[in-house]
């Protein structure tokens, strides 16, 4: 079985700063996030217009925003393709190394191929933990998303079917067909 080296906070605070290349924080454990392929870039682009297009037309006090950082713990840094977030909220967040301490209100994760099941739970379970009302993984290949709740209720969405989190977004209603670009 192969270790793993764990490095403290202050170390991962110290680390150089890379063109293009970003890092994820996990309790030691250093996650080099590479750039998303043309595909995953192409459905990142859409659910943040499509999204932030919705929460205009409602005239919600939300936005939406590309990957940004939290810290979900002090030990825990994480950073959604996608997020939603309140505007009083993110205003008031502490900003430590780059990043937000806290959480967005909804976080959206677009499976890579790079990303493991295991790591994906693992994120799904911190986002949740540190207060997110909904976390939405898309599935690239698939063209399926999987909506986690912090209630505890899971469920896949595919062709056909509409977004929706009317405990936080009342009234948002985003058709799933419309994160994916058109098969050709």
């Amino acid at each position: 079985m192969a270790t793993q080296t764990l490095i403290s906070l202050e170390d991962y605070l110290a680390l150089p700063v890379k063109e293009g290349v970003s890092y994820e924080y996990d309790e030691g454990r250093v996650i080099e996030m590479p750039a998303h392929s043309l595909e995953n870039a192409k459905i990142q682009a859409r659910t943040i217009m499509v999204l932030g297009t919705r929460l205009e037309e409602l005239q919600a006090d939300f936005f939406v925003a590309g990957p940004t950082g939290f810290w979900l713990t002090p030990e825990v840094e994480r950073i959604p393709d996608a997020c939603v977030i309140r505007y009083d909220k993110a205003e008031s967040m502490e900003v430590f190394h780059g990043s937000r301490r806290g959480a967005p209100d909804l976080a959206i994760e677009i499976v890579s191929r790079h990303d493991t099941a295991e790591e994906m739970e693992r994120k799904i379970d911190q986002y949740l933990a540190a207060g997110v009302a909904a976390v939405v993984v898309v599935y690239p290949e698939a063209r399926h998303a999987r909506v986690c709740r912090s209630s505890g209720e899971t469920r896949r969405l595919g062709a056909g079917e509409a977004l929706e989190i009317p405990e936080l977004l009342p009234g948002l209603r985003i058709p799933i067909d419309e994160l994916f670009p058109p098969k050709k």
